[in-house]
């Protein structure tokens, strides 16, 4: 290890500074959350397994060194190896949890008990501790012993059932929808539960499900079943009302356009479809024939280039975007111009390009403060910072063997 991971630039205190957030998650909800709070100047500490760190570590793209997967959603914390199923490991992890305002963990069902991290034991440590946990069906419940990940739960929510084109096979979410929202609601929670805190100086549990997170994210198409009783059904790039609404296919790729009472008329002036105009039932509700449209319409965006659709569409009120590929998008102006995409280094001196922070408060900003951490690259600084631990302390716990790092062949995940 050459340094610590490098600061991405200077910049203003965020809103969270001074809150202490122990991590024990691992994969993506958890992290995801805590991200979140890194970027706005939370003090992360993530503990980590002795046997290979979080298992995303290994998600590599052709460098065994480096994985985009855990550098996405672990920048801006710190990394503790440590070995909580030895005596000394957890009862260094207590005193951290003392000196905590949130614990985050999404370790399986009875796990966090087992190994002396349960909500009970550690509120009675700490009570003002928020303790954050999200799992797959909520911590009771019939489903409470079993373990959710993102792909069964987009199938068994629902959400595979809405998306594709009618007719076709059901398909999931190209990233992962579940786990991300888990984190946003796992993120929100811990927000409230620390500004409830200055009123009653007490901690309290958080409870997210991924089930219901994602249940809650589709909350149109469950209210309209809630409703109508009519099961939704995919309408692939189509809204579910304006049915004209969707991709179209033009020369060197597709165009999302959208299309409805209000700027029909307009669009067939455009396309040279007037004839379409003496159509009374058509211009009150073109989306009764969409059968009948789409196909006469995907044959005229064919005839021109993306860029001539959205310069003829755009000025008489049919807004208009390209289907970008992530290389494109990454080059629309909003991205540039906003300075989305920031330069760090990780502790190894490798340069980096990662995706910034969205949450652009005026004075307390959240921003990306440094890269993800090499595993175990905070074990001295963070336990002299959290405890005010010196070398000789630090160096009787590390004759106990709870800093090591093995092999996680040979040692799995807590």
């Amino acid at each position: 290890m050459s340094q610590q991971a490098k600061d991405v630039r200077d910049g203003p205190p965020g809103a969270l500074e001074g809150v202490r957030v122990l991590d024990f998650s691992h994969a993506l909800a958890g992290p995801y959350s805590t991200m979140i709070l890194a970027d706005m100047g939370a003090d992360i500490l993530k503990v980590e397994h002795p046997g290979g760190g979080d298992r995303t570590r290994r998600y590599t793209d052709g460098d065994e060194n480096f994985s985009p997967y855990f550098s996405s959603v672990n920048r801006g914390k710190n990394s503790l190896v440590l070995d909580i199923k030895q005596p000394a490991g957890r009862e260094l992890a207590h005193r951290l949890v003392q000196q905590a305002d949130v614990v985050v963990q999404n370790m399986g069902p009875g796990v966090a008990e087992r190994v002396g991290l349960g909500y009970e034991e550690l509120s009675a440590l700490n009570p003002r501790l928020i303790y954050a946990v999200v799992t797959g069906f909520g911590r009771d419940g019939p489903w409470a012993d079993r373990v959710g990940v993102d792909p069964l739960i987009q199938a068994l929510s629902g959400s595979m059932s809405i998306v594709g084109e009618p007719g076709g096979s059901p398909l999931r979410v190209g990233y992962s929808v579940v786990d991300l929202v888990g984190g946003l609601y796992l993120a929100v929670g811990m927000l409230g539960a620390l500004n409830e805190r200055h009123t009653s100086g007490k901690g309290q549990l958080l409870d997210i499900s991924l089930m219901e997170a994602q249940m809650a994210l589709m909350e149109n198409a469950v209210v309209r079943y809630l409703a109508t009783g009519k099961v939704p059904q995919p309408v692939g790039s189509a809204h579910p009302y304006q049915t004209l609404t969707r991709a179209y296919e033009a020369q060197d790729g597709w165009v999302m356009a959208t299309l409805s009472v209000r700027n029909f008329r307009a669009a067939c002036e455009v396309w040279g479809h007037r004839e379409w105009l003496a159509d009374a039932d058509l211009q009150a509700r073109p989306e009764t024939r969409t059968e009948e449209l789409v196909p006469e319409l995907q044959k005229i965006f064919r005839t021109q280039t993306r860029q001539y659709w959205i310069d003829k569409l755009v000025p008489v009120g049919v807004k208009c975007m390209p289907v970008n590929t992530i290389a494109e998008a990454l080059e629309t102006p909003p991205i540039v111009e906003r300075g989305f995409i920031q330069h760090t280094e990780d502790a190894n001196g490798r340069k980096l390009r990662i995706a910034g922070s969205p949450l652009r408060l005026s004075r307390t900003p959240g921003r990306v403060r440094k890269a993800a951490p090499v595993l175990g690259e905070h074990n001295r600084s963070s336990l002299r910072e959290w405890l005010g631990m010196g070398d000789e302390e630090y160096a009787r716990y590390e004759a106990q063997g709870i800093f090591k790092q093995v092999d996680p062949k040979i040692r799995g995940f807590w």
